[in-house]
């Protein structure tokens, strides 16, 4: 797969298009699954062991929301312009009031974000 087939499975996979504008090189999303993001790494579009600013990689992400449905991934992707194109999954947000379980897991993975907060459930590294 080319560098910008993958760039455009990227934006597909988070349900943008390729006329998004970037800003600064760097095009940001809100809400990733647990399907999409397995789908990402499966596809060979993610790096599992990429991460940012000190955050979890995005294989550990993408467990923690297969096992934490209540939860989405948001994150941002590197234009192929750059000479560091890539999907980095930067936190995690509540999307639906998780479980005590959920809330400790959560708790458990994501303390040591730059902004955690448990009301509502919210990590971003960054």
């Amino acid at each position: 797969m080319t560098t910008q087939e993958k760039y455009a499975a990227r934006l597909n996979s988070v349900g943008l298009n390729a006329s998004q504008k970037d800003r600064g090189g760097v095009v940001r999303f809100q809400r990733i699954t647990a399907v999409e993001a397995r789908r990402l790494l499966d596809s060979g579009c993610a790096e599992p062991e990429g991460n940012t600013n000190g955050s979890p990689t995005f294989l550990e992400i993408t467990e923690f929301l297969e096992e934490n449905p209540s939860f989405v991934a948001h994150g941002y992707i590197v234009v192929p312009r750059r000479p560091d194109e890539r999907i980095t999954l930067e936190g995690v947000a509540e999307t639906q009031k998780p479980s005590q379980e959920e809330i400790d897991n959560f708790t458990k993975m994501f303390q040591t974000a730059d902004e955690f907060t448990l009301n509502p459930c919210k990590a971003w590294y960054d």
